[in-house]
């Protein structure tokens, strides 16, 4: 397809129409022909019949204008019909970059059909000379095909695409847009999405068909009940049809009334019933990815909030506060979140740890400084918020060159003084000699890492959500058998784009995990989920005029001509 030819047409399949003017031109040549006709004798009819007979298929046709002017309005009528184009050059970008949005919202009705659509036509109405790249936006911002005039493989990777159950991160187009456009000003950037892209110079393909929708917003499980919210996204009141399946053939069907926008839950008794359970919603809605949830047994064991010596007790304050959890003292060596006066260097329990103190073979000599104590960059964007307290007194100092050691917490110069490894989180410096026993932030910090060091068996067994990446429990490789097919695991590292039931196997053996998919801007499919920026202007000969002219309505109105131009015929011969 490199040589693509400078016209064509934009619906091929219409093509199928022109069994119609055939269909005429039959019924026209074998309709019975009986015409009166008057001899002085009998010998004079078999003349006048072989006359007749003799006639060829052309020779019938030539009298019959009515016939020919049937024949042209259906022929007009077929090619408007395949709308045929023609590519004007000058007006098309060497350089046309496509980004296409795979995001969750992007399922609702015929969104994301019509986007590639249209990215195909662009990509057969386009000169010979256009080179194209293809980038999609899902869990990530993916770049799947640089620069090329290959169509064959561009239209290959729009065929494969597929929708992700994930949230749209449009923060991650605005870079690579301004650098295509800061090295080339006059490529154009085409966005396929159901929503304008913020503050970013682009043609948009907008695709916003499908506005109903009902939701699953939360979907757990207890030793003797489940519970389920549901959510009506619609500003209708609706009257939603529920069905959760367990196993033991447990089938439960329950009906809710929703006000518009509202939310309910409802709780469904187990009597020794047992999982993995999965609810749906029965009513037809635009977006059929929110309408099931997936869950697993509950696990009978709690998590527990364990301190082992002589635990500063601000530090066991402030993990109370950030888990809820009742704290427990004692060598209990069962899984939970485990406070240490000082980490100790081997044989830790399952489960989390929070040490006051590093181990003696990961320190050096201590400094005596102060300053401010500041959460890293990287953390910075990923927890969304900012430490503001002071530190005075002795810190420790690490050994150059621990593995697996990185900094949570930094001073003014970068120096490490709250800092992570595997599961553990260890300070270097002693709370007291600082404010954040006085500020918010200290329950804050705890509470965000553990959610980000989530354990990995208490994250499988509670279920894990789409788009968020997570760490599976047990050695790897592992193979994951889900609801679109079969993936392969080298490492224990998994982001889930589709919610459902997977089933694992590794070398610990086998199991079960339930994926979700809960996202409220995701699912509100009535409005917009973002306003578009003021964009700067843009030139007149970039980005405003069509990549080609399509001849659809001269061809209506000249079939429209003909179609009168018959009737005025056919009406002077009943005269």
């Amino acid at each position: 397809m490199a040589g693509l030819k400078e016209w064509g047409w934009n619906a091929p399949s219409q093509a199928v129409w022109l069994w119609v003017p055939l269909a005429i031109l039959l019924l026209y040549l074998f309709r019975p022909r009986h015409r009166p006709q008057a001899v002085a004798a009998a010998f004079l009819w078999r003349r006048v019949s072989d006359k007749l007979g003799g006639q060829n298929l052309w020779l019938r046709l030539q009298s019959q204008r009515l016939l020919w002017l049937q024949l042209l309005f259906c022929a007009l009528a077929v090619v408007a019909l395949l709308r045929p184009y023609q590519v004007r050059p000058g007006l098309v970008a060497r350089q046309v970059v496509l980004i296409v949005d795979l995001s969750a919202s992007m399922g609702a009705s015929d969104r994301f059909a019509a986007s590639l659509a249209e990215a195909r036509q662009i990509l057969r109405q386009a000169p010979g000379d256009c080179e194209f790249s293809l980038a999609t936006l899902g869990s990530s911002l993916q770049m799947l095909q640089p620069f090329t005039q290959d169509r064959v493989a561009l239209e290959s990777l729009l065929s494969g695409l597929q929708v992700q159950a994930v949230a749209g991160q449009d923060g991650r187009v605005a870079p690579l847009v301004l650098s295509i456009l800061k090295n080339n000003p006059q490529a154009q950037i085409h966005w396929f999405s159901d929503h304008p892209l913020e503050g970013v110079n682009c043609i948009a393909h907008l695709a916003d068909q499908g506005r109903l929708n009902y939701a699953i917003d939360s979907f757990q499980s207890s030793p003797d009940q489940l519970f389920l919210a549901v959510r009506n996204y619609d500003v209708q009141a609706a009257q939603l049809r529920l069905r959760v399946r367990g196993g033991d053939d447990f089938v439960v069907d329950r009906t809710c009334s929703l006000r518009g926008r509202g939310r309910q839950l409802l709780q469904i008794p187990l009597v020794g019933s047992r999982g993995p359970y999965r609810a749906e919603i029965l009513n037809e809605d635009d977006l059929k990815l929110d309408n099931q949830a997936f869950c697993l047994n509950a696990n009978p064991e709690p998590m527990r909030l364990i301190s082992h010596g002589e635990v500063s007790p601000f530090l066991e304050q402030a993990v109370q506060a950030a888990t809820g959890l009742n704290l427990l003292r004692g060598d209990i060596r069962s899984n939970g979140i485990h406070l240490w006066a000082r980490l100790p260097e081997s044989s830790l329990p399952p489960g989390r740890h929070i040490a006051a103190a590093a181990p003696s073979a990961w320190l050096r000599d201590p400094q005596q400084d102060q300053g401010p104590v500041l959460l890293t960059a990287a953390l910075q964007q990923d927890w969304h918020f900012r430490v503001s307290s002071q530190r005075w007194g002795a810190r420790q100092r690490l050994k150059p060159g621990l593995a697996g050691v990185e900094p949570v917490l930094v001073d003014s110069l970068a120096q490490p003084l709250l800092v992570q490894r595997e599961s553990a989180l260890v300070w270097l410096f002693a709370l007291e000699n600082s404010d954040l026993p006085l500020s918010p932030d200290l329950p804050v910090i705890l509470s965000s890492w553990l959610k980000t060091h989530a354990d990995p068996a208490q994250a499988q067994k509670s279920g894990l959500l789409c788009g968020t990446r997570t760490r599976l429990n047990g050695p790897g490789p592992l193979q994951l058998k889900g609801p679109r097919g079969t993936i392969q695991l080298e490492g224990l590292e998994w982001q889930p784009t589709w919610p459902g039931l997977y089933s694992w196997q590794g070398p610990a053996g086998q199991g079960q995990v339930a994926v979700n998919f809960y996202s409220p801007e995701e699912s509100n499919l009535d409005h917009p989920k973002r306003v578009a920026a003021p964009e700067p202007p843009v030139s007149e000969d970039l980005q405003t005029r069509p990549m080609s002219q399509e001849y659809a309505l001269p061809f209506v109105v000249l079939a429209l001509l003909v179609l009168l131009w018959e009737y005025r015929c056919w009406w002077g011969s009943r005269r």
